[in-house]
């Protein structure tokens, strides 16, 4: 049965990271069957033929530039930086971007088989605002698609129920890893997934409140109110958060961590009000202001990134907050009740949450589309 491997301690340099997507694109050629091995006959006008119209790419480029696609946006989502057209047009289209469109859909067609993931284009700046406005989503500007973010990330679109199977444990995967312990400390889970000693749960934990603060206040959360909050769980400035075995630092302050949060597009942090200037808001570099001092960081306001919305959507924290709360729901008086009573009870309960939720957001939560 495949499982994932856990990571070695050391970090892996660019040029050891780059050979381990060649042999994953290689593994991906093997999953798209023998359709692609016949190729295709190469399109009249292909690339050099210098017809009237343009360059062209024959089906052969077309799997070509789709393997490099894979590898680029592979190896871009494992240092979890976001991938710009720009980079795409210049690595991979070689100048023929019209060709971008097939290339794409061939690119995630492989990723789909392979490994369960997809590669979507982010909101643009102009969406992210309508989000908190409300704008209707019919609005004519964003039928045409206008000012469109042209940046990318690698996300998964696995089932939760798959999801589920793949964290429960098995016996001969947890032999398999006693074997195989890649690193001192390393913790068997005998699991495929092997979360809880591959990913950043602390990371992630802490990522999931700021994000639920944020919404539930309206979408944005002036700085003083974020820094208020969250010193009521003991996160100041100063405070070492660990990060998790797969991570370069193995720790780090939590300013250093919402810098870095903002770096990967899963909050911003946004100057506003007159102090914004002429131009008005501005994005910042992150992290809360290094003055205990709360008028210092009142022009400041806190909102959902880009990755954020790509990944989790209001409508997956929502369901976060719902279901934290739900597991901490006890009856009246703490007295027995049979299941069906329970049930409708808890059913009556996560409606009214959901709602209260949607209330306090203010206007309609985003979702996340899975093409079929």
């Amino acid at each position: 049965m495949p499982r994932r491997k856990a990571p070695t301690q050391t970090q892996v340099e660019d040029g050891d990271e780059q050979e381990d997507f060649n042999e994953q694109l290689m593994e991906m050629d093997d999953a798209d069957g023998a359709g692609n091995a016949s190729g295709g006959r190469k399109q009249k006008g292909s690339r050099g033929s210098g017809a009237a119209s343009g360059p062209t790419l024959s089906a052969e480029d077309i799997e070509r530039k789709a393997n490099e696609l894979c590898r680029l946006a592979l190896f871009s989502e494992y240092k979890r930086s976001i991938l710009k057209r720009e980079e795409i047009n210049k690595k991979v289209m070689g100048g023929i971007s019209k060709a971008f469109p097939e290339v794409l859909a061939k690119a995630n067609k492989r990723l789909r088989a392979a490994v369960g993931c997809e590669i979507v284009e982010l909101m643009s700046k102009e969406e992210r605002e309508k989000t908190i406005v409300g704008a209707a989503a019919n609005d004519e500007s964003e039928r045409k698609k206008k000012g469109t973010a042209k940046q990318y990330i690698v996300r998964s679109i696995l089932e939760p129920e798959l999801i589920n199977l793949a964290c429960t444990p098995d016996r001969e995967i947890l032999e398999q890893e006693q074997e195989d312990q890649a690193y001192d400390g390393a913790k068997p889970s005998g699991t495929i997934l092997a979360w809880e000693s591959y990913d950043n749960i602390p990371t992630y934990g802490i990522l999931c409140v700021i994000l639920s603060l944020i919404l539930v206040n309206g979408k944005t959360l002036p700085e003083p109110s974020i820094k208020k909050n969250l010193k009521k769980l003991r996160l100041v400035n100063t405070t070492i958060i660990e990060t998790g075995p797969s991570a370069a630092a193995k720790a780090m302050s939590f300013d250093n961590l919402l810098m870095n949060l903002v770096k990967q597009g899963y909050l911003e942090r946004i100057k506003v009000g007159a102090s914004a200037g002429p131009k008005g808001n501005k994005r910042g570099r992150g992290g809360l202001s290094k003055s205990d001092n709360l008028e210092d960081a009142a022009d400041h306001e806190w909102r959902w990134g880009e990755r954020a919305h790509a990944e989790i959507s209001e409508q997956g924290i929502s369901d976060f907050i719902v279901s934290f709360m739900m597991d901490r729901s006890r009856p009246v008086g703490n007295i027995q009740e049979s299941e069906r009573v329970k049930k409708e009870r808890l059913e009556k309960l996560q409606k009214q949450l959901t709602k209260d939720v949607s209330r306090a957001a203010q206007t309609k939560l985003t979702t996340i589309e899975i093409a079929d």
